[in-house]
């Protein structure tokens, strides 16, 4: 991502989630989902699964983020 965004580079933070899927955050139930770019753009069903952990830890680090800088 710092090659694509060089202007904001020292601004970004990414943290892999081990184990996450999509809709992590999302606590009801998913419909299955199918996405033409998985598995290398060749598509599949992608696996969408709850974590509350994850889903909690990513709350506390946008809300620390926000507050930071809308002050």
């Amino acid at each position: 991502m710092r090659e694509e965004f060089p202007e904001i580079a020292s601004e970004l933070t990414v943290r892999m989630l081990e184990g996450a899927t999509h809709a992590f955050d999302w606590p009801n139930p998913p419909p299955p989902a199918f996405s033409p770019f998985a598995k290398a753009q060749t598509g599949a069903m992608v696996t969408m699964r709850y974590s509350a952990k994850e889903a909690e830890l990513a709350l506390l680090e946008m809300v620390d983020f926000f507050q930071k800088r809308l002050k």
